[in-house]
């Protein structure tokens, strides 16, 4: 059975939210404008970076957005 992802709130108006998916190794975002859920196949310290970074939304737009592959969850 699959673990639950912690889900950290992020103050963005691009995200709501991020989390590591240690079933999957990808970051989970959920998205402020609908809700939607993804998961991105980042390494992980793509998701370190991106919740120490003064502005979360911004890194993830920038860093893995558009990088790397990605499947709704």
């Amino acid at each position: 059975m699959p673990k639950p992802v912690d889900m950290i709130p992020v103050q963005s108006s691009f995200i709501s939210a991020a989390g590591w998916n240690e079933d999957t190794n990808r970051v989970r975002i959920i998205f402020a404008k609908d809700g939607a859920s993804m998961e991105y196949a980042c390494p992980r310290a793509e998701f370190d970076s991106m919740m120490a970074d003064a502005r979360p939304g911004q890194y993830f737009r920038l860093n893995i957005y558009k990088q790397y592959n990605w499947t709704r969850v």
